[in-house]
């Protein structure tokens, strides 16, 4: 239960980030393409809100268990013009070894977050590196660096490499590249799967534009 107060707790704050750059629809539409139903019901907001109805007004509804600091939060938002940015402080930035693990908070999960995280970020790819005893170092692209983002012990980085060729429709124990497409308001984003050392991978993150009429 707890876990998954911590994930409701951390979709409010992405979709706060979000909110910072795009229209709300769009954010919802953003988080209904990435997490569905998972932990925070995405399309049931989304169609709510476009009926009118404000965030905290659906928040509010014992169905979405949301979490009260998330309430507070909107509460505070609508009433001083500032709801992106309190929905974002909801989780503070932590250094990579203090990041929650895969065995926390589930693998569907952390992967969702970790893709929704470099999407929204606009990195340009992801590599996950495997040491000699299997241990796993995240790396993500800004501009043209690597930058350190986690690590995690071998059978949780076992479980993160299993759970991303699963999205990409590739046997985990005889990978080929592979592809994971993903829809946002401004196109669509495709995220390239290639084997990489010591069992580990890459990934190439291409956004394709919505084509214009």
């Amino acid at each position: 239960m707890f876990g998954k107060t911590k994930e409701r707790r951390r979709q409010w704050s992405l979709l706060g980030i979000l909110l910072g750059k795009e229209p709300l629809l769009g954010a919802l539409e953003f988080m209904d393409a990435v997490f569905g139903a998972t932990a925070v019901d995405w399309i049931g907001i989304r169609e709510k809100a476009s009926r009118g109805r404000s965030l905290l007004e659906i928040a509010e509804e014992p169905p979405l268990q949301t979490p009260p600091d998330v309430l507070d939060a909107l509460e505070a938002g609508e009433q001083d013009g500032r709801l992106p940015e309190r929905l974002a402080e909801l989780v503070p930035r932590v250094d990579p070894v203090d990041r929650t693990s895969p065995q926390d908070e589930g693998v569907v999960s952390v992967v969702n977050r970790l893709f929704a995280e470099a999407i929204e970020q606009g990195a340009g790819g992801l590599l996950l590196l495997r040491g000699p005893t299997g241990e796993g170092e995240l790396k993500v692209l800004q501009g043209e660096v690597w930058r350190l983002h986690s690590r995690y012990p071998a059978d949780e980085c076992s479980a993160l490499v299993r759970r991303m060729w699963l999205l990409a429709g590739q046997p985990y124990w005889a990978p080929k590249a592979g592809v994971i497409r993903t829809r946002i308001p401004q196109g669509s984003v495709e995220m390239r799967l290639t084997p990489g050392r010591e069992a580990g991978l890459g990934i190439e993150i291409v956004t394709v534009p919505a084509s214009r009429p």
